[in-house]
């Protein structure tokens, strides 16, 4: 399992993203100045494990699988729902804030790593 961010950063008036990567017992920053996903790629290129990530694009095509940080979803489920007020999507509001609060339940279950399979398939 591998966590990546990317995030700007100004030098002498120059914008300039650094993209870290971060693994149980490495850290790797890349300092770039762009923020496309081929940067993930071509770090993440010979890299077949699970990229954990905020929601941005670019980290959309690396590793064998991925996992999207839960925060973020519910950054994204709010203002939508300010926006729809039906009550068919405040029920679909509704469950998706209980998978997503089941999921941070899980992962707090299960600081040592992966929950088990089961539980998994249940959430």
């Amino acid at each position: 399992t591998l966590n990546g961010d990317e995030t700007g950063w100004f030098k002498d008036g120059t914008s300039y993203w650094i993209w870290v990567f971060v693994a149980a017992l490495v850290i790797f920053y890349r300092i770039s100045p762009s923020r496309s996903k081929l940067v993930a790629e071509a770090v993440l290129a010979e890299f077949d494990g699970i990229v954990g990530s905020d929601s941005y694009a670019a980290w959309n095509d690396v590793g064998s699988d991925r996992q999207k940080c839960p925060l973020h979803y519910f950054r994204d489920l709010h203002p939508t729902l300010d926006k729809n007020h039906t009550g068919e999507f405040k029920a679909h509001f509704d469950g998706m804030r209980g998978m997503l609060m089941d999921a941070i339940d899980l992962i707090a279950e299960h600081p040592e790593g992966p929950a088990p399979k089961e539980k998994m398939q249940k959430l």
